[in-house]
């Protein structure tokens, strides 16, 4: 009985004598099973393991592949590393449970996962030295940028980029780095290629982007010739352009060539009319100096000066119009002198209301009236009006109360005191050299309704 309890005690006193060694070995060695980044620092100092760890690191080989194929092999001591590890295996042994040596000699310590704090590296030369060689016979390139572009049907949208085939530094050490963490050593080149800033990332596009929405935006319609003519945002974006210093701005030749592409569509200069006379109903009137288009000039700098400031385009145009109502298909309206060459009658309309109608004398044989869809564009109280008559071969001066003049061939209407009758055929025998010789009351009364711009009628 004795021996055993000698047994039991020697084997106690052995037990305590291992327990106590281990305890304070343990106290600056890594314990058993102790792995860093999977090198092995069981039973090592400190100092120790951290020597190990940078020796076997520095030694380390890698692969570079580049399109299936191995086109360089390094080691990681080719890339100068700096190494920060003492810190980091510092931290990994006071994680050690240095009284419980005996139950984590069972168990796997495995610390520094990622290595990607612990080591730099200078890859600068390597970078620098893939890029100076050929990728299948061509020189590396680096990105392409997303860039505008512009397309009929879609407008203006951004492009993808397009990865490049130069060797980014910044990039080519995130991948070593991360092989340090996975324990890869097959490195991908193409994982280091130059990258294209991501399109919702790139600043300066997605202001333009921005901007030309803005522009675009403002879309805005004119009611020409009865129709609404609608501008959309896709026309507006074919005005667009890039200046060059890279900024967006409007062409205002597109613009000006869009608004005479309408002007050639519904202005009403040098068009015949349909209009409703007071005997034949439905008549054709030729041309005369009656009519509107829009302004080129002035509503292009009105349309790009308000889409540049993002406003909107006001709802009329700019015309320019001698007469009646711009910007209408019946541009003659309600308010206007009708001249009926053939009965020799001429008729004022205000408002839609007959005014007055009074018999004329018009132009005589060989200085006929002309006619026309015309716009009164002179009118003069007391004047004389002085011509060349080439009946006679002499320049007249001929004093008039009323002189209303409608179009650019000197044609008006005016009293004419020196006729004794008017209408029917007095102009066969007393004709006038073109103008409408008008009894005085009736000139005097159609003076007082008309002003600058009331159309004058004559067919």
């Amino acid at each position: 009985m004795k021996k055993f309890l000698k047994l039991v005690m020697g084997v106690f006193v052995l037990f305590g004598l291992i327990y106590c060694g281990g305890f304070f070995y343990f106290q600056d060695h890594f314990n058993f099973n102790s792995q860093y980044a999977g090198i092995d620092i069981s039973n090592l100092t400190v100092k120790a393991a951290s020597d190990k760890v940078e020796k076997q690191l520095l030694a380390k080989e890698y692969k570079l592949i580049e399109d299936g194929q191995t086109v360089k092999k390094i080691q990681l001591a080719d890339l100068k590393p700096t190494f920060n590890l003492n810190k980091s295996i510092k931290q990994a042994f006071k994680q050690q449970d240095h009284a419980n040596w005996m139950s984590e000699m069972l168990t796997d310590k495995v610390y520094a996962d990622s290595l990607g704090q612990e080591v730099d590296l200078d890859v600068a030369d390597l970078a620098s030295d893939l890029n100076q060689s050929e990728l299948k016979g061509n020189k590396r390139k680096p990105a392409i940028q997303a860039e505008l572009a512009y397309d009929e049907a879609k407008g203006y949208y951004a492009t993808e980029g397009q990865a490049g085939t130069e060797i980014q530094a910044e990039k080519l050490e995130e991948v070593l780095d991360q092989a340090l963490t996975t324990k890869e050593t097959d490195i991908k080149l193409e994982e280091a290629y130059d990258q294209p800033i991501a399109v919702e990332d790139n600043k300066k596009l997605q202001d333009k982007l921005t901007k030309i929405d803005k522009i675009a935006n403002n879309e805005f319609s004119f009611e020409l010739g009865g129709d609404t003519v609608e501008t959309d945002k896709k026309k507006i974006e074919s005005w667009m352009t890039l200046s060059d210093d890279d900024e967006i701005q409007l062409d205002r030749e597109a613009i000006a060539a869009y608004l005479t592409e309408l002007n050639e569509k519904y202005s009403t200069f040098n068009k015949y009319r349909e209009f409703n006379s007071t005997n034949f109903g439905k008549v054709e009137v030729q041309p005369g100096i009656l009519g509107w288009e829009i302004d080129v000039e002035a509503e292009t700098e009105a349309i790009a000066s308000a889409l540049e400031a993002g406003e909107s385009v006001p709802a009329e145009p700019v015309f320019y119009s001698t007469g009646g109502i711009a910007g209408a298909a019946d541009d003659i309206g309600d308010t206007y002198v009708e001249v009926d060459l053939a009965n020799q009658t001429m008729y004022l309309y205000y408002e839609g209301t007959l005014i007055t109608e009074t018999p004329i004398v018009s132009g005589k044989d060989g200085a006929e009236t002309v006619p026309g869809a015309n716009a009164v564009n002179e009118m003069l109280t007391d004047t004389n009006l002085v011509g060349y008559n080439q009946f006679y071969n002499v320049e007249y001066s001929t004093p008039v109360s009323y002189w209303i003049r409608f179009d650019d061939k000197a044609q008006g209407i005016h009293d004419a005191p020196w006729q004794s009758a008017f209408g029917g055929d007095v102009h066969t025998y007393a004709g006038s050299l073109g103008c409408i010789n008008t009894p005085y009351d009736q000139v005097s009364l159609i003076y007082s309704y008309v002003d600058y711009g009331t159309p004058v009628i004559v067919f």
